[in-house]
């Protein structure tokens, strides 16, 4: 089992091919109503700030070397709302919550000194608290990364790792164009991008 961890999330948007109307969003809280009103609709995006995260790791053995885990990961931040005409983010909360809910396969990779790199990768869902900004809450969301373990003794380690967990966000349509087929129209899943950088305490029993 690992302890507390904290990381720094890297700059993650919720971005749309086509421009984000208010119908996708969702309507806002009255906290956010004056603010949200400063817009003139589209939007071409929602930028999530960059902040620190915390959580937990819980794991087991398979077989030697391979880790079966379960992650929770809260990261809180501001939600802002880009502007098209002002070319301006207006911030709509200060106090949003994204919980990652993740299963994962960790692969030790062995080694005879106390330095452990390993890989991992894993899939699960992304849990949005918007305070009603967003029209959704909950959407798939998987990880992919590598670290290292130090072990201090048999049953502690120090780990850190990096981490990329995208979570998918709204759907939009775009056109493709195929020499054979030709043009049509397809849909397709936005993204919030995140990258993580965590360090934490690993107990090994």
């Amino acid at each position: 089992m690992r302890g507390c961890e904290q990381g720094r999330d890297v700059e993650d948007w919720v971005r749309a091919e086509n421009e984000l109307t208010n119908e996708s969003v969702g309507d806002p809280p009255p906290t956010s109503a004056s603010r949200l009103g400063e817009l003139r609709y589209p939007w071409t995006y929602l930028p999530i700030n960059s902040s620190l995260n915390w959580g937990f790791n819980a794991g087991a053995r398979l077989v030697p070397h391979l880790f079966a885990e379960f992650m929770w990961n809260r990261q809180t931040t501001t939600l802002s709302a880009h502007d098209i005409p002002t070319n301006q983010n207006v911030l709509l909360t200060n106090n949003a919550h994204l919980d990652m809910y993740q299963g994962s396969l960790l692969y030790e990779i062995w080694a005879s000194s106390k330095v452990r790199p390993y890989v991992v990768g894993g899939i699960g869902f992304t849990h949005f608290d918007s305070h009603g900004i967003l029209s959704f809450s909950d959407r798939f969301s998987y990880n992919l990364g590598g670290g290292v373990k130090y072990l201090f003794a048999p049953h502690l380690a120090l780990r850190a790792e990096m981490r990329w967990s995208p979570s998918r966000t709204t759907s939009s349509k775009t056109t493709f164009c195929d020499p054979f087929l030709g043009c049509f129209v397809t849909p397709i899943s936005n993204h919030a991008e995140q990258g993580q950088a965590n360090i934490g305490l690993e107990f090994r029993f």
